[in-house]
């Protein structure tokens, strides 16, 4: 992959891609126009039905294919075959900013002991952008800077970890992470279905410094019928992968267990309230009961009183009351809920 007057970074870029024939190349091609090219494009085919790959090779990439195994297991197949030091991740149906890889390849030249560099990014959807970027998170505002050199932060790590619990900010195709790191992690667990990238980072940032690039260089394509447009079953993942660290924390760098039963009834409580909201009443117990088994508090007892209201054959004109008042609140309050 060559481009006139591009320097080359020692990056090995990994798209995984499952029957991604109509944006395959637009991805590969954000990668082409960069201002600093990568060393090598592996688009890992996970068993594509499609023309995938033959465009993934016919756009420079080079193709490894498997079996369908899931994206877990294609990033990792890719991780395997890499032979740069460092690893950047973007998947089929994203793209970069020109200067994404430059950006961050300064980052971590400053500052050769990173684990793993980040960026902001925009979410996007065929109308448009329509959610907050990473710089607009309020958990993450809450991190401590041990350095800044322009756009470039460099975190202070327990701050970033207690941050990164209490929010799921990071998005896949915005990191660039040393494979050497990767690797003695052990990789993406591919028994996860949606929260495999949080239970990856958390690993790595419980160990490594991390960077960011407060800049958005990824367009972060989310398709009205996309797995993590659902934010319920977002949630249901990742208290899934609460109870997998809780159940064997040992498996975990300190001190992330103890972090995870910190945060547990946090988690439950945003489910029950944005179910709440979105009118699923049924969708919310679980969580409630979860929630009540773990909290006894006046907060947990009032989300318990207020759901037997709204499942009851008055529960429609109390929920559109509800809303009404909830849309009324000043920009920003509860906005973790």
């Amino acid at each position: 992959m060559e481009t006139s007057g591009a320097s080359t970074v020692p990056v090995s870029v990994v798209i995984p891609a499952y029957n991604a024939e109509s944006f395959i190349g637009a991805a590969i091609e954000s990668v082409r126009v960069q201002t600093s090219l990568p060393a090598e494009v592996i688009v890992v085919d996970d068993g594509s039905t499609d023309r995938t790959a033959e465009i993934a090779s016919q756009a420079g990439a080079r193709v490894v294919t498997q079996r369908n195994s899931g994206p877990s297991a294609a990033r990792n197949a890719g991780v395997d075959a890499a032979s740069s030091p460092w690893i950047a991740f973007l998947d089929a149906d994203d793209r970069w900013a020109p200067d994404k890889l430059e950006s961050q390849s300064a980052a971590i030249s400053r500052w050769p002991d990173l684990g793993f560099c980040i960026s902001d990014y925009a979410v996007v959807q065929p109308g448009g952008i329509v959610e907050a970027s990473l710089c607009e998170d309020p958990d993450y505002r809450t991190i401590g800077r041990e350095a800044i050199a322009g756009a470039a932060v460099r975190f202070e790590r327990s701050s970033f970890l207690r941050a990164f619990i209490r929010s799921m900010f990071l998005r896949q195709s915005s990191a660039l992470v040393k494979r050497e790191l990767f690797l003695q992690s052990g990789g993406y667990d591919s028994r996860f279905r949606l929260a495999e990238d949080y239970d990856l980072f958390l690993r790595l940032a419980s160990v490594a410094p991390a960077a960011a690039i407060e800049r958005p260089l990824v367009e972060y394509v989310r398709s009205a019928d996309s797995l993590s447009a659902d934010r319920l079953a977002e949630i249901w993942s990742i208290d899934a992968l609460w109870e997998w660290i809780l159940a064997a924390p040992e498996r975990y760098p300190e001190p992330i267990g103890e972090l995870v039963a910190l945060q547990r009834a946090a988690t439950l409580r945003r489910g029950v309230r944005i179910a709440m909201r979105q009118g699923r009443f049924a969708e919310a117990q679980p969580f409630l009961e979860k929630l009540r088994a773990i909290d006894g508090s006046r907060s947990t007892v009032a989300l318990d009183m207020l759901l037997g209201a709204l499942r009851s054959p008055l529960g429609r004109p109390l929920h559109r009351a509800a809303r009404t008042i909830w849309r009324l609140r000043p920009r920003g309050a509860g906005a973790r809920s």
